[in-house]
């Protein structure tokens, strides 16, 4: 489940960035505080490196960054809600406020379906969306990610 991996340290709220490149730095440094990235800036080149190539921005205000390295040593997430929504470059051309970080270990590529899979899922649903976007601390995310992510096991 993506709750086992998301805690107090991989989360942020209304964070002041203006641009894609800040908030992909900051969702790896979110990261990192899990102890499974070994090389900050090299898992940030990966990321850019696609984003050049597709955006991750997959619409309805979602972004969903994602690297798979060497570097990385387990997966690993992070979170963000933005202070105001920021230019992502996105698929449907919408600003984007909700980003979550996927660090994906490179030999684990297969294993990183299941994962993805419950993400999109979860960001798919529009009342799973505005909760995130009305949550006032950090703990209020995790709880509506708890929340969310029993009710998409029931429904599955």
């Amino acid at each position: 489940m993506l709750i086992e991996l998301l805690n107090e340290q991989v989360i942020e709220i209304n964070l002041d960035v203006k641009t894609k490149s800040e908030t992909v730095r900051r969702l790896v440094e979110l990261a990192y505080n899990s102890g499974k990235i070994k090389n900050i800036e090299e898992v940030i080149k990966k990321i850019m490196t696609r984003e050049r190539l597709l955006s991750t921005g997959v619409g309805k205000g979602v972004a969903i960054p994602r690297a798979c390295s060497e570097f990385i040593e387990d997966f690993c997430f992070s979170f963000i809600i933005t202070k105001e929504p920021i230019d992502y470059e996105s698929l449907d051309n919408a600003k984007v406020r909700i980003l979550m970080f996927c660090g994906i270990p490179h030999n684990r590529v297969d294993e990183s379906v299941e994962y993805m899979v419950r993400i999109f899922r979860l960001f798919n649903q529009d009342s799973f969306r505005a909760s995130l976007l009305k949550a006032r601390n950090v703990k209020e995310v995790i709880k509506i990610f708890k929340k969310e992510e029993k009710d998409l096991d029931i429904t599955s």
